[in-house]
């Protein structure tokens, strides 16, 4: 049957050029690491233990590409028409709910598997190595690959139609993939072997929301997540019927809000002055006969007045969220700490430490490009960099409190799950010293990320393909470089995993705490002069960038 909202989506996706990048990046992407790793003798392996490392690399590769990309297209497809004002012509047509919803999901999927398409060649070429069948490693990872894609938009879809803005939106999808496929791990790397046989098989059954334990599986890589000796098989078929049925769940919420009702808000009506208490109408009256002006001279020379607008004009600068931040961070590293020493009996406290570590890389990656790679394009595309620019401050003021008040935001976040290393050091005090500078090496990352963000996106003039790009560069140098480190000593060298974890933001606070596998390889301190060069250089792009919107059109 012809669906008209499958033809219009697809007709709106592939207009975009945005549409030819996300389909030629996992090409590319999955050949090169094909390439990378392709052998140079002319030795035939019968094992075929190469071509299974070839294969490995690849898969795992595809899989973050399709964690990065998908939710791209589908996070923005709701919202965007509720904005353009189109939503509401659509609810009027004679289509139905559901079909509006299969042709939004359609539209999203399509591009998605033309993407994988563009990776058969390096597929085939992975083939062509031997060690491996069609049926039992091939299209085993693509059928889950593809059942990842379709679940990844479905939850896309599900926050669209729950945003009113089009970053928001964005945000929340890729924090919730993130969820999804790396936080439902948690619960069975810590309950599993418990005694409570219940709260066991509901944590193996809750990680296989996640697509890693069916992708390890087809990988030839066993139990992800599991310690000892593998206690399931089938992580496939566990995936695609929890994937399915999770599907299912985004689609409901998605469909249920898919009428002219997701137009009605409920608004505060407020308060009436004469309703007020008597003692809270004195008191107003009191302020009122103050002049504002003489309060002025309360106001410090050097306060910066776009710090202060930052403040109060974004969502996340209001106390309130940043007391929600500071709370969930302190309560997840107190609870990681906890529930991981006293779960697993054989943790290191230095392993518990890098756990600490990937919890705050992850929280600096989602959430620093979402508040600081609008800085600038989300000025000029609200029109308030019309006003900005008129007013006295200097370029290189507006940097400043613009980066202060992500930076502000960042280091509370930071200092939030400060009480898990607390615990770590009372137990082990010895490494009091080591966990100072695991901190001060997190701090450096979090400038770098916030500065190298806001970098990138002064070259756009929208908040949301600055947004996007940021979110693509920031997480490929956090995650290229941790699949080249799993694919060390085979096929990757030992000098090229070093230099490889050099650029990583995470890489020398994994080092320092000593974690598993990082320790022998010297990060520090070239890790540290490659985040400062890269802080340098981008505050001077950023400070550039503002210099040439301050000047006349």
């Amino acid at each position: 049957m012809n669906n008209p909202v499958v033809d219009r989506e697809l007709m709106t996706t592939f207009r975009s050029p945005r549409s030819i990048i996300l389909m030629l990046a996992p090409a590319f992407v999955t050949s090169l690491l094909v390439v990378l790793q392709w052998p140079t003798d002319a030795v035939v392996s019968e094992s075929g233990r190469r071509a299974q490392e070839v294969f490995s690399i690849f898969g795992y590769g595809l899989g973050a590409l399709v964690c990065l990309l998908t939710p791209v297209t589908p996070a923005v497809s709701i919202v965007r028409e509720r904005l353009k004002g189109t939503l509401n012509l659509l609810f009027h047509t004679p289509l139905g709910r559901i079909t509006i919803y299969v042709g939004k999901l359609v539209g999203a999927v399509a591009l998605f598997i033309l993407s994988l398409m563009m990776t058969l060649p390096a597929a085939g070429a992975c083939y062509a190595m031997g060690g491996m069948t069609m049926t039992g490693d091939l299209i085993p990872l693509y059928l889950v690959l593809i059942v990842a894609g379709i679940q990844i938009s479905a939850l896309a879809l599900a926050v669209s139609s729950y945003n009113k803005n089009i970053d928001s939106a964005v945000r929340t999808s890729y924090a919730l993939t993130l969820l999804l496929v790396v936080g439902a791990l948690g619960p069975y790397q810590i309950l599993q072997g418990s005694e409570n046989r219940l709260l066991a098989i509901g944590a193996d059954w809750l990680r296989h929301l996640s697509p890693l334990p069916a992708l390890s599986e087809v990988l030839g890589h066993g139990d992800v997540a599991g310690q000892g000796i593998v206690s399931h098989a089938n992580s496939v078929w566990r995936y695609l019927i929890v994937a399915g049925l999770s599907t299912l769940a985004f689609a409901a919420l998605t469909i249920r809000r898919l009428s002219v009702s997701i137009f009605d808000e409920s608004r505060d009506s407020g308060v009436m002055t004469d309703d007020l208490e008597l003692s809270q109408r004195m008191s107003r009256r009191v302020f009122f006969l103050v002049d504002p002006q003489k309060r002025s001279a309360g106001i410090a020379d050097w306060s910066n007045p776009v710090l202060a607008k930052e403040f109060r004009s974004r969502k996340f600068g209001r106390a309130t969220w940043m007391l929600r931040l500071i709370a969930v961070c302190a309560v997840a590293s107190i609870a990681l700490t906890y529930f991981a020493a006293t779960g697993v009996e054989d943790w290191s406290v230095e392993m518990i430490g890098g756990l600490l570590v990937i919890l705050q890389m992850a929280l600096i990656v989602l959430l620093a490009p979402g508040m600081s790679a609008g800085l600038l394009a989300g000025e000029i595309e609200s029109g308030g960099w019309t006003m900005l620019r008129i007013t006295p401050q200097s370029s290189m003021a507006i940097v400043i409190g613009k980066l202060l008040s992500v930076s502000w935001t960042m280091g509370m976040i930071l200092l939030a799950t400060l009480p898990g290393y607390l615990v770590m050091i009372y137990v082990k005090p010895i490494l009091q010293q080591q966990i100072l500078l695991v901190i001060g090496s997190l701090v450096l990352s979090s400038i770098f990320t916030v500065v190298v963000s806001a970098a990138i996106g002064s070259f756009f003039r929208k908040s949301t393909p600055a947004t996007l790009t940021s979110y693509c560069i920031l997480t490929a140098v956090t995650a290229l470089p941790i699949l080249i480190w799993l694919g060390r000593d085979a096929p990757f060298g030992f000098r090229t995993v070093e230099t490889a974890l050099i650029i990583n933001p995470m890489s020398s606070a994994l080092s320092l705490m000593e974690t598993r596998g990082f320790e022998p390889y010297a990060i520090v301190p070239w890790n540290w002069y490659f985040l400062i060069a890269g802080c340098v250089i981008g505050l001077i792009i950023f400070w550039r960038r503002v210099e040439q919107c301050q000047k006349p059109d």
